[in-house]
């Protein structure tokens, strides 16, 4: 497991939280745009209700993925902890 390169578990990690972030973004722009007098084209209830879906799987997504986060900078402090 590479910790510190590209394409590493920390990377993975970091990658996963910024594109559930950028799609919460996108589905909070869509269901705020439904309170409006003008609503996008083609916006309809049911793209209102799957971006309320679709944020709720994201934020779950960003919790795992910053648990990954996590969970490899706890095993490069036990790793630095064993060299010194």
């Amino acid at each position: 497991m590479m910790i510190g390169k590209q394409g590493s578990v920390f990377n993975t990690g970091v990658n996963g939280m910024l594109r559930s972030y950028s799609n919460i973004a996108k589905d909070a722009n869509t269901i705020a745009r439904a309170g409006t007098t003008e609503p996008e084209s083609g916006d309809t209830l049911g793209d209102i209700t799957t971006a309320i879906v679709d944020m709720k799987v994201n934020e779950h997504l960003f919790s795992a993925n910053a648990k990954v986060v996590k969970t490899a900078d706890d095993m490069l402090g036990t790793l630095l902890d064993i060299k010194s």
